[in-house]
């Protein structure tokens, strides 16, 4: 609203300041928060020998990101900040594909949160779900990497249903705990 003098009034200007600055603090926290799970799949590199553990983390804090944001595009936020730390030679990976394929989950999350809003379903396991083909994606898109470029992913080698199964099972006890996480601390916030 505009005075006399045609000045807008201290009250609403300090409002607008108000609601950009928390915006774009949500788009710093949603771009670290995937930072965070690249940077923790690049330092936490346990030889287990299970193709897709760290969905756990990586899924847990995508999915988590996606819950604390009200924005359609939360996930692929976070997503940029995966693929954009994936890109920092010190993180030690040598894919040069790995940007893309860690930033397509995130983009098949978001997809997955629209569909679990329209059509009403939001729980836990719902989440879990999605965050499992969202995971998927990896295996998916590597072997198709694989089988064009020839560039040779090691999990993938010795054959497809062992790798695919468990990126199913890491990304949905990865999405499950972040949705937990979140409905957690939302209870916890509420009392």
């Amino acid at each position: 609203m505009k005075t006399i003098t045609g000045e807008l009034h201290p009250k609403s200007i300090s409002r607008a300041s108000h609601s950009s600055i928390s915006t774009v603090l949500e788009y710093i926290l949603l771009f670290s928060l995937g930072a965070l799970a690249i940077t923790l799949h690049a330092k936490m590199r346990v030889p287990l020998r299970l193709p897709g553990h760290h969905g756990l983390e990586f899924m847990g804090l995508l999915v988590l990101a996606r819950s604390l944001s009200k924005k359609k595009i939360a996930a692929t936020i976070s997503g940029l900040g995966v693929g954009l730390f994936a890109l920092i030679p010190w993180m030690g990976f040598k894919d040069p594909f790995m940007p893309i394929v860690f930033f397509l989950p995130a983009v098949l999350l978001d997809l997955g949160f629209r569909f679990a809003n329209f059509t009403g379903w939001k729980n836990v396991v719902v989440f879990g779900i999605i965050a499992a083909i969202a995971h998927f994606s990896i295996p998916i898109s590597r072997t198709i990497i694989m089988f064009v470029t020839g560039y040779p992913y090691g999990s993938l080698k010795t054959g497809l249903l062992y790798p695919y199964a468990l990126y199913i099972m890491f990304g949905f006890f990865g999405g499950t705990l972040g949705a937990s996480i979140y409905q957690g601390a939302k209870s916890i916030k509420r009392k």
